[in-house]
Protein backbone atom coordinates (compact mmCIF):
# COMPACT_ATOMS: atom_id res chain seq x y z
CA UNK A 1 0.00 0.00 0.00
CA UNK A 2 2.98 2.26 0.57
CA UNK A 3 3.48 2.50 -3.49
CA UNK A 4 0.11 4.33 -3.23
CA UNK A 5 1.06 7.27 -1.34
CA UNK A 6 3.05 9.02 -3.98
CA UNK A 7 -0.06 7.64 -6.41
CA UNK A 8 -2.45 9.55 -4.29
CA UNK A 9 -0.78 12.52 -4.09
CA UNK A 10 0.24 12.87 -7.47
CA UNK A 11 -3.98 12.25 -7.75
CA UNK A 12 -4.20 15.57 -5.53
CA UNK A 13 -1.56 17.65 -6.98
CA UNK A 14 -2.97 17.45 -9.89
CA UNK A 15 -6.95 17.98 -8.82
CA UNK A 16 -5.70 21.17 -7.04
CA UNK A 17 -3.77 23.10 -9.84
CA UNK A 18 -5.28 21.69 -13.04
CA UNK A 19 -8.57 23.41 -12.79
CA UNK A 20 -5.92 27.07 -13.15
CA UNK A 21 -3.86 25.50 -15.69
CA UNK A 22 -6.38 23.42 -17.75
CA UNK A 23 -3.18 21.50 -19.17
CA UNK A 24 -1.72 18.37 -18.24
CA UNK A 25 1.28 18.82 -20.59
CA UNK A 26 2.13 21.80 -19.02
CA UNK A 27 1.74 20.65 -15.69
CA UNK A 28 3.73 17.33 -16.39
CA UNK A 29 6.80 19.49 -17.99
CA UNK A 30 7.08 21.65 -15.25
CA UNK A 31 9.63 21.20 -12.87
CA UNK A 32 7.89 23.09 -9.87
CA UNK A 33 4.93 20.13 -10.11
CA UNK A 34 7.32 17.64 -9.22
CA UNK A 35 9.21 19.56 -6.65
CA UNK A 36 6.24 20.41 -4.87
CA UNK A 37 4.80 16.72 -5.44
CA UNK A 38 8.26 14.93 -3.90
CA UNK A 39 7.82 17.70 -0.92
CA UNK A 40 4.10 16.58 -0.20
CA UNK A 41 4.85 12.75 -0.84
CA UNK A 42 7.49 12.24 1.77
CA UNK A 43 4.89 14.31 4.06
CA UNK A 44 1.96 12.24 3.16
CA UNK A 45 4.04 8.92 3.66
CA UNK A 46 5.21 9.91 6.92
CA UNK A 47 1.63 10.95 7.90
CA UNK A 48 0.66 7.50 6.63
CA UNK A 49 3.50 5.54 8.21
CA UNK A 50 2.09 7.51 12.26
CA UNK A 51 -1.46 6.73 11.09
CA UNK A 52 -0.79 3.21 10.57
CA UNK A 53 1.50 2.56 13.38
CA UNK A 54 -1.57 4.46 15.39
CA UNK A 55 -4.44 2.31 14.53
CA UNK A 56 -2.08 -0.93 15.32
CA UNK A 57 -1.74 0.71 18.33
CA UNK A 58 -5.31 1.37 19.01
CA UNK A 59 -6.58 -1.49 17.62
CA UNK A 60 -4.79 -4.06 19.49
CA UNK A 61 -3.55 -5.60 15.93
CA UNK A 62 -1.97 -3.71 13.20
CA UNK A 63 -4.50 -3.05 10.04
CA UNK A 64 -3.62 -5.26 6.71
CA UNK A 65 -7.22 -5.74 5.06
CA UNK A 66 -7.05 -3.31 1.69
CA UNK A 67 -10.32 -1.51 2.71
CA UNK A 68 -8.76 -0.53 6.28
CA UNK A 69 -5.19 0.85 3.91
CA UNK A 70 -6.91 2.69 1.53
CA UNK A 71 -9.02 4.31 4.35
CA UNK A 72 -5.61 5.52 6.11
CA UNK A 73 -4.56 6.32 2.65
CA UNK A 74 -7.07 8.88 2.35
CA UNK A 75 -6.92 10.48 6.00
CA UNK A 76 -3.34 10.72 5.65
CA UNK A 77 -3.53 12.27 1.75
CA UNK A 78 -6.35 14.85 2.90
CA UNK A 79 -4.28 15.57 6.58
CA UNK A 80 -1.14 16.77 4.76
CA UNK A 81 -3.18 18.61 2.37
CA UNK A 82 -5.97 20.18 4.47
CA UNK A 83 -3.37 19.69 7.92
CA UNK A 84 0.37 20.15 7.28
CA UNK A 85 0.49 22.76 4.29
CA UNK A 86 -1.32 25.05 6.93
CA UNK A 87 0.82 24.66 10.07
CA UNK A 88 2.54 27.47 11.62
CA UNK A 89 4.43 27.75 15.15
CA UNK A 90 3.97 31.30 16.32
CA UNK A 91 6.24 32.64 19.62
CA UNK A 92 4.05 35.58 20.47
CA UNK A 93 3.93 37.22 16.69
CA UNK A 94 6.58 35.64 15.80
CA UNK A 95 6.08 32.94 13.35
CA UNK A 96 8.92 30.51 13.30
CA UNK A 97 7.63 28.00 10.96
CA UNK A 98 5.19 29.05 7.97
CA UNK A 99 4.21 26.00 6.30
CA UNK A 100 1.15 27.93 4.79
CA UNK A 101 3.30 30.25 3.25
CA UNK A 102 5.95 28.27 1.90
CA UNK A 103 3.47 26.24 0.20
CA UNK A 104 1.62 28.97 -0.93
CA UNK A 105 5.19 30.39 -2.79
CA UNK A 106 5.71 27.14 -4.28
CA UNK A 107 2.25 26.89 -5.64
CA UNK A 108 2.55 30.42 -7.00
CA UNK A 109 5.47 29.36 -8.90
CA UNK A 110 4.16 26.32 -9.94
CA UNK A 111 1.35 28.29 -11.56
CA UNK A 112 3.29 30.93 -12.98
CA UNK A 113 6.06 28.37 -14.30
CA UNK A 114 2.89 26.11 -16.19
CA UNK A 115 1.16 28.75 -17.38
CA UNK A 116 4.68 29.79 -19.28
CA UNK A 117 4.95 26.06 -20.42
CA UNK A 118 1.13 26.03 -21.61
CA UNK A 119 2.35 28.86 -23.57
CA UNK A 120 4.95 27.61 -25.45
CA UNK A 121 3.07 24.44 -25.78
CA UNK A 122 0.27 26.73 -28.06
CA UNK A 123 2.50 28.40 -29.56
CA UNK A 124 4.89 25.04 -31.03
CA UNK A 125 1.28 23.49 -32.05
CA UNK A 126 0.24 26.65 -33.97
CA UNK A 127 3.92 26.80 -35.51
CA UNK A 128 3.09 22.51 -36.44
CA UNK A 129 0.17 23.31 -37.72
CA UNK A 130 0.92 26.26 -39.95
CA UNK A 131 3.78 24.11 -41.48
CA UNK A 132 1.11 21.48 -41.89
CA UNK A 133 -1.24 23.79 -43.77
CA UNK A 134 1.31 25.51 -45.82
CA UNK A 135 2.43 21.91 -46.84
CA UNK A 136 -0.89 20.99 -47.90
CA UNK A 137 -1.90 24.22 -49.88
CA UNK A 138 1.24 23.82 -51.73
CA UNK A 139 0.43 20.96 -52.99
CA UNK A 140 -3.74 22.15 -53.29
CA UNK A 141 -3.29 26.24 -53.98
CA UNK A 142 -6.91 26.58 -55.60
CA UNK A 143 -7.84 26.01 -51.95
CA UNK A 144 -6.26 28.29 -50.16
CA UNK A 145 -8.49 31.35 -50.96
CA UNK A 146 -11.52 29.56 -50.43
CA UNK A 147 -10.94 28.24 -47.06
CA UNK A 148 -9.46 31.53 -45.95
CA UNK A 149 -12.99 33.13 -46.82
CA UNK A 150 -14.85 30.65 -45.18
CA UNK A 151 -12.96 31.15 -42.03
CA UNK A 152 -12.83 34.70 -42.32
CA UNK A 153 -16.38 34.92 -42.62
CA UNK A 154 -17.03 32.91 -39.63
CA UNK A 155 -14.78 35.39 -37.60
CA UNK A 156 -17.13 38.32 -38.71
CA UNK A 157 -14.82 39.67 -41.49
CA UNK A 158 -16.99 41.03 -43.91
CA UNK A 159 -16.07 40.05 -47.74
CA UNK A 160 -14.12 43.42 -48.44
CA UNK A 161 -11.78 42.90 -45.89
CA UNK A 162 -11.58 39.52 -46.86
CA UNK A 163 -10.74 40.01 -50.88
CA UNK A 164 -8.01 43.27 -49.24
CA UNK A 165 -6.23 40.29 -46.94
CA UNK A 166 -6.00 37.82 -50.01
CA UNK A 167 -4.60 40.74 -52.21
CA UNK A 168 -2.07 41.76 -49.46
CA UNK A 169 -1.12 37.86 -48.96
CA UNK A 170 -0.49 38.04 -52.60
CA UNK A 171 2.47 40.82 -52.73
CA UNK A 172 3.59 39.82 -49.22
CA UNK A 173 7.73 38.67 -49.08
CA UNK A 174 6.71 35.19 -47.24
CA UNK A 175 4.29 34.06 -50.21
CA UNK A 176 0.96 34.46 -50.39
CA UNK A 177 0.45 30.12 -48.74
CA UNK A 178 2.52 31.28 -45.55
CA UNK A 179 0.75 34.51 -44.91
CA UNK A 180 -2.45 33.39 -45.39
CA UNK A 181 -1.66 30.11 -43.20
CA UNK A 182 -0.39 32.27 -40.73
CA UNK A 183 -3.01 34.29 -40.39
CA UNK A 184 -5.91 31.59 -40.06
CA UNK A 185 -4.38 29.45 -37.21
CA UNK A 186 -3.65 33.00 -35.40
CA UNK A 187 -7.55 34.03 -36.07
CA UNK A 188 -9.03 30.60 -35.24
CA UNK A 189 -6.30 27.63 -34.73
CA UNK A 190 -9.44 24.58 -34.41
CA UNK A 191 -11.03 25.80 -37.28
CA UNK A 192 -8.14 26.19 -39.49
CA UNK A 193 -7.10 22.41 -38.20
CA UNK A 194 -10.06 20.91 -39.88
CA UNK A 195 -8.72 22.46 -43.38
CA UNK A 196 -6.50 19.73 -43.18
CA UNK A 197 -7.85 17.45 -45.17
CA UNK A 198 -6.41 14.78 -47.34
CA UNK A 199 -7.66 15.56 -51.44
CA UNK A 200 -7.36 12.69 -53.55
CA UNK A 201 -5.13 13.31 -56.63
CA UNK A 202 -7.06 13.94 -59.53
CA UNK A 203 -7.01 10.87 -62.36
Amino acid sequence: MYVGVPLATLLYVVLDVYGVIGSFAALLRSVSFWLLWLLFTILNSVSFVILRHASGKFGGQTLSEPSSSLLLLFFSTVGTFSVIQSYSLRFGDYKAIDLEQFFANLRAGLLSEAASKKADLARARKVKLGGMLASFYERHPSLIDNDYDRLMMSISRTQAQITDEINAANLNPRGKISALVNTMVSADESTARTFYRYVPRPK
